[in-house]
């Protein structure tokens, strides 16, 4: 079998993986407020959140949504743009893996297995599942790989180029660029071509300065918001537990393998291949000093994974290689033993693969509620009257299939709510029907369920009841340490030295309290590790409230639980 065949084929088995997603799970809840970005620009209608929506930079990776936009104007779906995207980035790392154990292994059949064997591994590897939940970390993983081999083989300009797609692909794309430029550039002063390549790195930065300045222009803010929102922290490096966390599962034991395999074949990396991956750590480190929100399946780490992954592929094939004149059972022997720590090496990042994918088909009353929050809003609309507003800390699911003006209360979509916590003033002029937040573990939910009642049971509420109508005021609920932040005059999150998830929703639960009974509360039962209850603020008054009531609680039946393919044709039909 030929690469290309081979990537076409693994590439078509991860479209399968990502399509499984969709078609009885949904994609990731961050996932969707880039589609939702995507979508709007396909439609003409710029780079807004919702149809007549100020012009944000609500979502990082660039060249990804100009991408989705593209094949969505084309005629596909948002997520299966997403999902084919990711299939040819999981085709280029399938394709670098066949290559690299054809070239260590001279047995053409051998090589063939265990190029599927390690293509297999990568199918279930947390990039590949990260792009399975519709984020662009497989894309961006696979040409990672391609600056690495580059790097490796000493082609400067071939680093600059792809130093240039992952500047423009993705935010921190511009720190792993640049750091292999600078050793491209060590390598093109040595041994050429000098000339050539400075004028191109010339022409590149130009490039990049054109195009923040364009942005810069448009979006009337430097920064994308995302990065805003996660700039915002303590005093303690907020990413050093997660790159600790992300260094146990990956960085160690693929470390440790590496050592083995090194010492059993007595080959070692030479000063090129060692160079090559300083630009890879500093791209892990350079996520430190911000918020790690979001990193599902270790994503924002994946460049370096990969090519961790690639290198043991590369040092097992030449281990089982390298006795290939022993007897047939020394080297069946050797390869079991081979293959065998690469799984072993291999079974850390497969546990946080596997706790990623569970994720889209579990249960959760978020996804169906979604849709059917838009098809009320819709039935709204058609007899006559605005459609619904919907302010929320939640900016993905919740948000994505509504057309009407949204507020994200994190920062996702206004760059007031990025730089400080929603205002009284904010609020009050955005005048939402429907409020929804995720406390953060920063309300106590025993006494939400101690003090309210079962609002379809008509009695006391329990830990499982799924919708409990709140009672006091919502500052009653607050623990002591978060008090701080229900206060009305709040100063900026930079002055503030706290995350924007952890104070939002206290500063909305404040205003909450100041307008007193122009809404209802509600405490909504979800699955999360850390907490149990969404706190939900419905309009005294609003028409549609029994209904929103009663589809917050059919939504928690896991018959109800749909997928997101079934949504997309649901609302379609309306």
């Amino acid at each position: 079998m030929k690469p290309l065949p081979f990537a076409a084929l693994f590439g078509s088995l991860h479209l399968l993986l990502a399509l499984v997603v969709q078609g009885s799970g949904y994609p990731h809840e961050d996932a969707y407020i880039l589609f939702k970005y995507a979508r709007h620009v396909a439609a003409g209608l710029g780079s807004v959140y919702f149809p007549g929506g100020p012009r944000v930079e609500g979502a990082t990776d660039f060249l990804w949504m100009l991408g989705l936009a593209a094949l969505n104007r084309a005629g596909l779906e948002v997520a299966l743009a997403a999902a084919v995207l990711s299939a040819i980035g999981f085709a280029l790392v399938s394709r670098r893996i066949f290559i690299a154990v054809t070239e260590e292994h001279a047995n053409a059949t051998e090589a063939l297995l265990l190029s599927l064997f390690f293509a297999a591994l990568w199918l279930v590897h947390p990039a590949s599942v990260a792009g399975a939940l519709g984020f662009s970390a497989t894309l961006f993983a696979a040409l990672s790989l391609e600056l690495y081999v580059a790097l490796t083989k000493s082609r400067p300009m071939a680093v600059l180029g792809f130093a240039t797609v992952l500047a423009l692909l993705r935010p921190d794309g511009v720190v792993l660029g640049a750091a292999s430029v600078a050793v491209a550039a060590l390598y093109a002063w040595r041994n050429g071509p000098r000339r050539r390549f400075f004028l191109s790195l010339v022409g590149a930065l130009a490039l990049g300065a054109a195009y923040f300045g364009a942005r810069a222009r448009y979006f009337d803010t430097l920064l994308p918001l995302p990065l805003i929102v996660k700039s915002h922290h303590g005093p303690m490096p907020p990413g050093l537990w997660e790159a600790a966390d992300w260094a146990s599962s990956t960085l160690l034991p693929m470390t440790i393998g590496g050592v083995l395999l090194a010492a059993v074949t007595r080959r070692y990396a030479a000063p090129s291949s060692a160079m090559a991956l300083a630009p890879f750590v500093v791209h892990v480190l350079a996520f430190i000093p911000s918020f790690p929100s979001q990193n599902i399946a270790n994503r924002f780490q994946a460049p370096f994974a990969v090519v961790l992954f690639f290198l043991v592929c590369k040092m097992a094939a030449y281990a089982v290689e390298r006795h290939r004149r022993a007897t047939p059972v020394a080297r069946a022997a050797r390869a079991f033993a081979v293959l065998g720590l690469a799984v072993v090496v291999l079974a850390p990042q497969g546990l946080v693969a596997f706790r990623a994918l569970r994720e889209p088909f579990l249960p959760d009353y978020v996804n169906p509620f979604s849709v059917h929050l838009a098809k009320l809003s819709e039935q709204r609309t058609r007899g006559g009257a605005p459609p619904l507003k919907v302010a929320s800390t939640e900016a993905g699911r919740i948000l994505y299939f509504t057309q009407g003006p949204v507020l994200d209360l994190v920062g996702l979509n206004s760059r007031e709510t990025a730089e400080r916590a929603p205002s009284r003033a904010l609020l009050e002029a955005f005048d939402a029907d429907v409020i929804m937040f995720h406390h953060a573990s920063g309300m106590n939910e025993d006494q939400m369920e101690a003090t309210g009642v079962d609002v379809f049971g008509k009695g006391p509420a329990t830990t499982t009841t799924p919708v409990v109508r709140l009672t006091e005021p919502l500052w009653r609920y607050v623990h002591p340490w978060n008090a701080l932040y229900l206060d009305a005059a709040l100063k900026p999150y930079r002055e503030l030295f706290a995350d924007n998830v952890r104070v939002a929703p206290m500063a909305t639960a404040g205003w909450l309290d100041e307008v007193g009974d122009r809404y209802e509360h509600y405490a909504v039962r979800f699955e999360a590790r850390f907490a149990r209850r969404h706190v939900y603020a419905i309009r005294r008054g609003l028409r549609e409230r029994e209904a929103i009531l009663m589809e917050l609680f059919r939504c928690h039946e896991p018959l109800l639980h749909g997928s997101h393919w079934a949504a997309v044709k649901l609302l379609r039909r309306e």
